[in-house]
Parts: structure tokens; C-alpha cells; sequence
């Protein structure tokens, strides 16, 4: 964008959905209403696909009655892009605990539109959220029959259910069966599973999938295998467990690739959960370009007051 305002290149619409897109994929909602503003603030009119990516960032940040206000604002806008504002109030009822309109709304969609593995994705995971996890699979059936087929979206729809329910069986018959059927298992899938296992406390079968996650990136970034790091260091910081932390961050990272601020404070964390001091932790994180946030600050604080590590 800077890049554009020296060149004296305005920016538009589609600009700004292409920069919320990508700060989305990196898992920054924050961000993503930041850069919103600022389009708002510089005059540019959003569209439909601008309050989807908006309406996204609303429900990572807790903003529900947001999400939902702009959700319905979205429906009277296009009807070629309805869809994005139906699957948008979808996971606001889900996140709202709010089963009756979740499913008044699906039977809505129902009848309005040709269902998309996207929406049928959606559904299934809100279904999730709520608990109904026997209404997830009957839905999964039903997507696979209308379908013909499993699509990947519905099927790592179900990961997330089971994931989330720990209900790891269940999640390891339906990778051998997607596999069986020449599938192949992609970062979302291996998320998933990541966090399925550390619900349950099986920290070896997360590491596991988090290799066999990391071994098939095809590009430098992604934000689906980034999420599933992210997971599991936070889980090695709860337990305190500094060694192996740092051996997992040694292992996965390098400068400039997956080291951000979260990281850091994952690292942090685990200092503070053992109960022992991070020495020259912000010279750390300053050489490679990091910079500290309010909860960084706020573990240093913490930190500040333990012991040195033998």
C-alpha cells in the first residue's frame, strides 16, 4: 500500500479486499479492522467480499453483535454474493449459542440457493461448536450424497468437529478413509488433527501430524500449518515446559520465517509458567525484527520477578 501512495497509484476496492485477504490468512483480525478503518477513513466504498473478510475478523475479535449486524446488512446487498453473508450469519449464531436460529437460517439457505461444500462446510462446524455432533455427520452424509463425493471442505468440516470434541477415532477412520478414496490430507486437515490430540493430551501424535503438516508445504507461508504451530507451543507454554519449547521453535522456525510475536510470547509464557527467568528476551526478539505487544510486556512484568534459570 505504501509502495502504491509513493507511486501515486490510488488504491480501490479490490486493493484493499486483496490486503484484508492476506492479512486474514496470516491470522491477524486485528489487523484486518485496522486496514479497514483506514479504507473507510481514505473513502473507499467495501463491497460484499470486503464485509465477509470484515464480518471473519468481528468474530475472531469477539465483536459478535457486529458480525451479525453486517451479516445482515451483506444479505441486502448482492444477491450473487449471498451466499458469503448466509455462511457469515452462520458462524455468528454458532459462536452465539444459538442453535434455533442457526438452523432456521440453514433451512432458509436451504431453500433460497444451491447448496456449496463451502456452505455445507460452514454448517458443519457451527453444528460443532453447539455440541450436535451427531446433526454434523448426518449433514457430512447428506453434503457427500448430493456431492457425490466427500468434498475436502466438508471433510475437514468433520476433522473440526471431531478435533474439537476429541474425538480422535472417529477423526483417524475418516483420514484412512479420505486417504483410501485418493484424497490427499492438506494443512487444515493435519490442524485439526493437531489440536484433536492436544485436547486429549497425546502431545507425540500432535507432534506427529505437525511434521507430517510442515513436510508437505508447498509455499513458504501457510497460515493453516502457522495456526497449528501456534497451537501447540501454547500448549507446551501452559505446561511450562521450556526445553522442549525451545527445541520445538529451534526446530520449525528460522529468522524471518514463522517468527512473529506470538511465537515470542508463546516462548515467553513457558519462562513464566516454570517459574524461571528469560534472560535478554527482548534483545532476542529485537534481532530478529520482532517487536513486543501489550502481552509481551505484560509476561515480562511477570517474568521480571523469577528466578535465573540454572
Amino acid at each position: 500500500m505504501k509502495e502504491m501512495n509513493l507511486s501515486d497509484v490510488s488504491p480501490d476496492t479490490r486493493t484493499y479486499n486483496l490486503l484484508l485477504s492476506t492479512i486474514s490468512k496470516n491470522g491477524d483480525p486485528d489487523g484486518v479492522l485496522r486496514q479497514y478503518k483506514t479504507m473507510k477513513d481514505e473513502g473507499i466504498v467495501p463491497n460484499v467480499l470486503t464485509f465477509s473478510l470484515v464480518g471473519k475478523a468481528y468474530i475472531l475479535a469477539g465483536r459478535l453483535k457486529e458480525a451479525e449486524e453486517l451479516a445482515i446488512k451483506m444479505q441486502s446487498m448482492s444477491l450473487k454474493n449471498s451466499h458469503l453473508a448466509q455462511d457469515l450469519l452462520l458462524a455468528v449464531y454458532a459462536q452465539q449459542n444459538r442453535p434455533e436460529e442457526l438452523k432456521r437460517t440453514w433451512k432458509q439457505i436451504g431453500k433460497s440457493s444451491k447448496l456449496s461444500a463451502r456452505s455445507y462446510g460452514v454448517m458443519i462446524e457451527s453444528l460443532g461448536k453447539l455440541g450436535l455432533v451427531e446433526e454434523a455427520q448426518k449433514l457430512a452424509y447428506r453434503a457427500e450424497k448430493v456431492k457425490r463425493k466427500l468434498p475436502a471442505r466438508v471433510y475437514n468440516a468433520m476433522m473440526d468437529v471431531y478435533g474439537r470434541h476429541g474425538m480422535m477415532e472417529e477423526a483417524e477412520r475418516l483420514l484412512t478413509r479420505i486417504q483410501k478414496e485418493g484424497f490427499k490430507a492438506n494443512c487444515v486437515t493435519y490442524k485439526h488433527l493437531v489440536a484433536g490430540y492436544l485436547k486429549i493430551g497425546q502431545l507425540g501424535k500432535a507432534a506427529e501430524y505437525l511434521k507430517a503438516s510442515r513436510q508437505i508445504l508447498k509455499s513458504e507461508y501457510s497460515n493453516p500449518w502457522f495456526m497449528s504451530f501456534l497451537l501447540f507451543l501454547n500448549h507446551l507454554a501452559d505446561k511450562g515446559k521450556v526445553e522442549v519449547i525451545e527445541r520445538t521453535f529451534s526446530y520449525f522456525t528460522a529468522p524471518n520465517k514463522y517468527r512473529n510475536t506470538a511465537v515470542y510470547n508463546a516462548l515467553l509464557k513457558a519462562y513464566v509458567k516454570a517459574g524461571i527467568k528469560a534472560p535478554n528476551f527482548l534483545q532476542r526478539m529485537s534481532s530478529d525484527g520482532i517487536h513486543p505487544d501489550a502481552m509481551t510486556l505484560a509476561l515480562l512484568s511477570e517474568a521480571d520477578s523469577l528466578q535465573e534459570p540454572c
